[in-house]
């Protein structure tokens, strides 16, 4: 599905491009596209995990990392 978006979807795309940069300046300058596809696979599969053990969706919602994946979560599958 996800190869599917950056075939497909423009907004994906450029959405990944962006947090491939944001991750790349405050996590690591060696991050690549195929970090960043795992990093978008972890963030959904987790997310509802955190939310349930540690209650503060907000907490969640506000780091910089994570409100960069939920808005390129948002390009890929805006019914998500």
């Amino acid at each position: 599905m996800i190869a599917k978006a950056s075939a497909e979807n423009p907004a994906f795309r450029a959405a990944a491009t962006r947090f491939l940069t944001h991750a790349q300046e405050t996590i690591n300058p060696s991050l690549t596209d195929a970090d960043v596809r795992e990093m978008l696979i972890q963030h959904i599969l987790t997310e509802e995990i955190f939310s349930k053990v540690f209650g503060e969706d907000d907490f969640h919602r506000q780091n910089n990392v994570a409100r960069e994946l939920y808005t390129l979560e948002g390009t890929f599958s805006p019914a998500t």
